[in-house]
């Protein structure tokens, strides 16, 4: 009889520990998804980058008719980056190229997704551009000057 009180509480006690949901991020694009979380915990982070570039047009039309020299990039009213006008892209280029101003966040506050103001403005610091992007989980956004 003891052999079998005690084999029911071992069995009970093995039962409760396995069948207890884990807690966890389950969501497979977060930073610090959990694949063996069974249920959602809300505490999932995510990472998101913007990347700005312009072609030739932009450019020349920038330097020739409005004597821009240089941009200056401020993302959520933070500046991330100030660089001369001297490097057009065909094409949108790869995300992290170092002479490409490009912003990262490494917590997209708890969504997937995010919206942010970004502003540009020229060495005089008047705005040349102004305007709101959707950021997105594991993707580099590409923003180009028009």
């Amino acid at each position: 009889m003891k052999k079998v009180i005690t084999s029911l509480t071992i069995l009970c006690l093995a039962m409760a520990i396995t069948s207890c949901k884990k807690y966890g991020c389950t969501d497979p694009i977060a930073n610090n998804y959990d694949g063996k979380a069974r249920s959602n915990n809300l505490l999932c982070t995510y990472e998101g980058s913007l990347m700005f570039w312009y072609d030739e047009y932009i450019r020349d039309s920038l330097d020739k008719k409005e004597g821009v020299l240089s941009l200056e990039y401020y993302v959520e009213d933070i500046q991330i980056d100030s660089l001369e006008l001297n490097n057009p892209q065909e094409k949108e280029p790869l995300c992290g190229k170092s002479e490409i101003a490009t912003y990262e966040t490494k917590n997209l506050e708890g969504s997937n997704q995010r919206f942010v103001k970004y502003k540009i403005f020229d060495q005089l610091d008047q705005l040349i551009y102004s305007d709101i992007v959707e950021m997105k989980a594991g993707e580099c956004v590409g923003v180009r000057l028009k």
